[in-house]
């Protein structure tokens, strides 16, 4: 930012962009590539890491049956009574 080459306010027409081609797809950022180096060498963090961000993460779903039902629902009713 000289005084030879200031910036000006609006440098680019709308819906022009200043880097028109942008990142190639497909390419890889740092972190991924270093995610991908740990893992070769044995990261179990790394790699579920990389699993994660490829495929989403694992929701884990839990069933609560009968015989777990917490048994504090009857002493609750039974105090307010």
């Amino acid at each position: 930012m000289s005084k030879d080459n200031p910036i000006k306010k609006h440098q680019y027409k709308s819906s022009e962009s200043g880097n028109p081609t942008g990142r190639p797809k497909g390419s890889l950022n740092r972190k991924t590539i270093a995610l991908i180096h740990k893992a070769k060498k044995g990261d179990v963090n790394a790699y579920k890491a990389l699993m994660d961000s490829a495929y989403g993460a694992v929701k884990q779903n839990l069933e609560i049956t009968e015989a777990e039902t917490p048994i504090f629902k009857q002493l609750d009713i039974d105090v307010i009574e």
